[in-house]
């Protein structure tokens, strides 16, 4: 009879325990499916008023990388501020642009054209896309509240002052042609 007792509560706790196991592999199922249900759907940009013309210093650009409690990214390009807070797949967090939000993003464009040779023009090119796809709302300002000159431009200053000096040595280097004369 104790044997009994024993095989039957056995069996109550194996057929329990797998009610148990059944549960709770259902459960995490379910929640799976919710995660991928959430993370499926897109990022929903934020409700923002349009923002007045601001002038704004490197500094203050970077607390607009899609952080603040409205959600507002803010990106430079040429020494104009753009409000990029309605394409957050790209420019939110976990965005592949999400490392240029807040930031005048000028100077990566440059160091991304050297490394392809300066085969294609971004900046040209993220003028165009920015110019087209987003508002642009003030100017980017040095800490006295002047223009800050663009990053481009000081770049191709920069080009300029190498071309004139490559220029100048290709001139010193340049050995006078001997002119060949034929007796007659």
């Amino acid at each position: 009879m104790c044997y009994e007792v024993a095989g039957e509560i056995s069996i109550v706790t194996l057929v329990l325990a797998t009610i148990v196991a059944i549960l709770g592999y259902v459960g995490a199922f379910y929640q799976l499916q919710q995660t991928h249900k959430r993370d499926a759907q897109p990022h929903k940009a934020p409700d923002l008023p349009p923002l007045p013309t601001i002038r704004l210093t490197s500094t203050q650009l970077m607390g607009f990388d899609g952080r603040r409690s409205d959600g507002r990214i803010l990106v430079a390009l040429k020494g104009k501020i753009y409000d990029v807070s309605s394409d957050i797949s790209e420019f939110g967090l976990g965005g592949t642009l999400n490392h240029v939000a807040g930031r005048d993003f000028t100077l990566y464009l440059i160091r991304i054209m050297e490394l392809h040779g300066k085969q294609v023009d971004y900046i040209v090119r993220w003028e165009q896309i920015l110019g087209t796809n987003y508002a642009m709302v003030g100017y980017l300002v040095d800490e006295e509240g002047n223009p800050k000159e663009s990053n481009c431009a000081v770049h191709n200053k920069h080009e300029e002052h190498e071309d004139m000096a490559i220029n100048r040595i290709d001139k010193t280097t340049e050995t006078p042609q001997k002119s060949v004369v034929e007796d007659v």
